[in-house]
């Protein structure tokens, strides 16, 4: 998407945000995940409050992190001083720097929102780590099925039936585990991964403590990163190569390439 485009519909959300349609239940989730502060607000004196319409009026968030990262932090309010100084000093650059603002504004944008909460489902539900399917899948959905469609240009064109019978054999596979596979999961995290690596790459010295920390997870998650590479590039293009996905079995080799490191 282009990013002027991107800029003025992140702007006309921002600008909507205290009329959005919001789900706690899966907002909260992240903070039902994590590990509870020193000091942490109650359920009942959060609602005795009415603090979900106090976060209504602050949330002006075009993705589900910071949609869930906001609700966790009303829920653990900072009273360390130099914390709540750090704090201070970076709302005060998002204000002044109109050009970060509106970069980390179409950034988050563009990674968009989780709506059935995929990503936190999939990662708190038990992760199936089996490395004989991965290796399996990879030779079903991608070493068969272009060794098939070059013998098809280069040697025969009678090989074409080998292209339909992988082709049929991995939409099976698909169907099969479709239960299983948490491709929306995936695809978000993906794009967790995609959004992290361009806040990563601002150069800003008041955000260096942030970016460096940035880039040392995005270091740890190499491997994750190399095993969706695939998934994020089909679904550039909302969906139109979706089919590639079945046929060459991308969500299925990616899920279980990173199952066993996410667990």
């Amino acid at each position: 998407m282009n990013k002027k485009v991107a800029l003025n519909w992140a702007k006309i959300q921002y600008e909507e945000g205290d009329e959005k349609d919001r789900k706690f239940k899966n907002i909260r989730k992240f903070f039902d995940m994590k590990e509870k502060q020193d000091y942490t607000i109650d359920d009942e004196t959060w609602s005795d409050m009415d603090i979900d319409r106090v976060y209504g009026k602050l949330d002006k968030n075009s993705s589900t992190l910071g949609e869930s990262v906001l609700y966790y932090m009303l829920r653990n309010p900072l009273r360390d001083e130099e914390k709540l100084k750090d704090r201070n000093k970076l709302i005060q650059l998002f204000k002044e720097d109109v050009k970060l603002r509106e970069q980390l504004l179409i950034t988050y944008y563009q990674l968009g929102r989780d709506r059935k909460n995929t990503f936190l489902e999939m990662i708190e539900s038990e992760l199936v780590v089996n490395k004989m399917k991965y290796y399996l899948y990879t030779i079903l959905g991608k070493i068969f099925p272009l060794i098939a469609i070059l013998f098809t240009i280069f040697v025969d064109e009678s090989y074409a039936k080998y292209i339909a019978i992988s082709a049929a054999l991995n939409m099976f596979v698909n169907y099969m585990e479709r239960n299983t596979i948490k491709s929306r999961g995936i695809i978000y995290l993906r794009g967790i991964i995609k959004a992290a690596k361009k806040i990563a790459s601002i150069k800003n010295n008041e955000l260096s403590y942030y970016t460096d920390n940035i880039n040392n997870n995005l270091k740890e998650v190499k491997s994750i990163d190399r095993g969706t590479f695939l998934i994020g590039f089909v679904n550039m293009w909302q969906g139109l190569f979706e089919a590639i996905c079945v046929i060459f079995l991308i969500e299925e080799c990616a899920y279980y390439k990173v199952s066993e490191v996410l667990k």
